[in-house]
């Protein structure tokens, strides 16, 4: 995983905004990264966020059970978890609850 912000801009060229959560058990869900465009519509910068769990761009009614989800997966294993985009919703700072493909 890359922990410099200059490497996820660098995938990002045409703007598009963009964060990185790791996926490995002991970080499993922690907010590694997150350009400048993530950042501007999420209302954090980035050391507000990184290294906090993903938990914080959630509403609440996804977020209290995240964990569990997470646990869930990584106990069945990575090839049972969907490979798939989906729509869901992330909240910014001001508590603005907006749609996001994952």
């Amino acid at each position: 995983m890359h922990d410099d912000m200059n490497d996820i801009s660098s995938m990002s060229t045409n703007g598009t905004p963009c964060i990185y959560v790791a996926g490995e058990p002991d970080k499993i869900g922690l907010l590694t990264q997150c350009n400048a465009g993530a950042c501007r519509i999420l209302g954090y910068t980035m050391n507000e966020i990184k290294n906090h769990n993903v938990e914080k761009l959630m509403p609440e009614m996804y977020a209290k059970n995240h964990s569990r989800v997470l646990d869930d997966a990584l106990a069945k294993g990575a090839e049972n978890i969907p490979n798939k985009e989906r729509l869901v919703f992330a909240r910014n700072k001001s508590g603005y609850l907006f749609p996001v493909w994952l």
